[in-house]
């Protein structure tokens, strides 16, 4: 008889250890997305995650206990002993999730929980989910058990079975009574807090599946373990396919060692942002699109690394843009080389001169020295002494008209190259500020050069 009642009250135990390990995963949920939500003051915000902890904690011992009721039965086990068991080893992986992204929220703040914080809620969120399903199952096994445990205990003596219902009218009444009145209450804040929960979940789906950007992970093995929508849609493949193939097969074999290169520094110094500009092809498709990545290694709760996650962006707008800008400055540059032509850049608040390399060519200055130097240098050492006056005077006029955006000048002068030749230059510049004016100078030399030798002509046969 008091072994009877012993295992009975066992299972009693158990089912109220699994109906707050129901409490517990919700409230450990509700804590994790307040403290996501970043809503609290500090000190609000530390007790929070103190209450967190202390919640995990007592999710873990009892978590121990239940599988400790199951570990002691006697072989052959009962069919519902059996059930519980395979339901024990079923919950075992999201409890372990809930656990360790629970123990992430408790930090102050990690690398790994700063990348994936959206990410985590909704595991945390789809594990609870998991957790309450099969403990509930627990519990009905559990309920199971004692009413057939009662039922065998209905052949005791009156005498002790009149003692037993009276022991468990006091339980009731003692310990039960006021514990239905607290989970009534906590059953509703509960509610409350369950319906923000979803409502939180919705949002953060929301935000998953309307994210451009591309996110990928990937193993140490070089598979694919995560890719979200708009990669799977962008480039044409399937989460179940994507799931079976390495990294290196969704892209051109000409940039495999670089990315090979990427992944060795990124195992090797996890945290470290690595970027990576590369092209991403179609599936089975030699079309591709110019995409820019972020890769960085993650560390979990123990601190080892298992996966890179690497964030991508699409550039190939922006990369064609450039090249056609590039282009056309390469087109313009030939141009103006062509026509003996360089512009220039008059800073009036440094009193500085910028070259083009098309006007440095002509003054023939080399090509790695600076675009910059000051105004009086540069006059000083390319203007010949006869005309260093009148030049002088157009760049003092020129800041003079600083305020006057029409302000144009032009004229020409003869400079003194690096290599000691002189040369004609016809001169244009135009206000754009009161920071600065711009313009273009011209190789004119061969036109003066016949210029001059027509009026020595006529001169000669006058």
């Amino acid at each position: 008889m008091h072994k009877k009642s012993a295992e009975n009250e066992k299972y009693v135990q158990a089912k109220s250890l699994s109906g707050r390990q129901q409490t517990l995963s919700q409230v450990i949920a509700k804590d994790a997305v307040i403290l996501s939500a970043n809503i609290y003051s500090q000190s609000q915000t530390g007790a929070l995650r103190d209450s967190l902890n202390q919640n995990l904690i007592n999710f873990e011992r009892q978590q121990q206990q239940l599988e400790k009721v199951i570990e002691g039965e006697p072989l052959p086990l009962a069919p519902s002993v059996f059930k519980i068991k395979l339901l024990l080893t079923s919950i075992k992986t999201s409890y372990e999730d809930i656990v360790a992204i629970g123990r992430e929220f408790t930090q102050v703040d990690t690398t790994l929980l700063h990348f994936n914080r959206a990410m985590y809620l909704r595991l945390l969120l789809d594990n609870e989910q998991k957790y309450l399903v099969l403990m509930r199952n627990i519990t009905n096994e559990y309920t199971i058990i004692v009413s057939e445990k009662t039922k065998e205990s209905t052949t005791i003596e009156a005498g002790k079975f009149i003692s037993l219902i009276i022991a468990v009218v006091c339980l009731i009444i003692l310990v039960l009574e006021p514990a239905f009145r607290r989970g009534e209450k906590n059953y509703k804040e509960l509610q409350g807090a369950r319906n923000e929960l979803l409502n939180e979940k919705k949002h953060l789906a929301s935000i998953l599946q309307s994210q451009t950007n591309y996110v990928i992970r990937i193993n140490r093995k070089g598979h694919f373990t995560y890719a979200n929508t708009s990669f799977l849609k962008t480039f044409g493949y399937t989460r179940e396919e994507l799931e079976q193939m390495l990294f290196i097969a969704t892209i051109f074999p000409k940039d495999i060692p670089r990315c090979q290169q990427i992944a060795d520094e990124c195992w090797n110094n996890p945290g470290k942002i690595v970027q990576l500009l590369i092209r991403k092809p179609f599936k089975n498709s030699r079309q591709f699109l110019w995409t820019d990545w972020e890769f960085l290694a993650l560390q979990d709760e123990s601190g080892h690394v298992k996966e890179i996650q690497g964030i991508g962006l699409n550039v190939t707008e922006k990369l064609l843009a450039q090249q056609v800008k590039e282009e056309a400055i390469e087109t313009l540059s030939y141009a103006m080389a062509y026509a003996k032509m360089g512009s220039w850049k008059l800073d009036f608040v440094n009193q500085e001169i910028m070259l083009s390399k098309e006007f440095r060519a002509l003054l023939a200055i080399e090509e790695d020295s600076a675009e910059k130097m000051a105004v009086d240098d540069f006059l000083n050492e390319f203007v010949v002494p006869e005309d260093l006056l009148a030049v002088s005077d157009e760049f003092a006029r020129a800041i003079q008209n600083k305020e006057n955006p029409d302000y144009e000048a032009s004229f020409s002068c003869r400079v003194i190259t690096r290599k000691g030749w002189m040369k004609y230059l016809f001169v244009k510049g135009k206000v754009i500020d009161e920071n600065g004016s711009f313009g273009i100078a011209q190789d004119v030399t061969s036109q003066k050069e016949s210029e001059n030798a027509l009026v020595n002509s006529e001169q000669k046969f006058r």
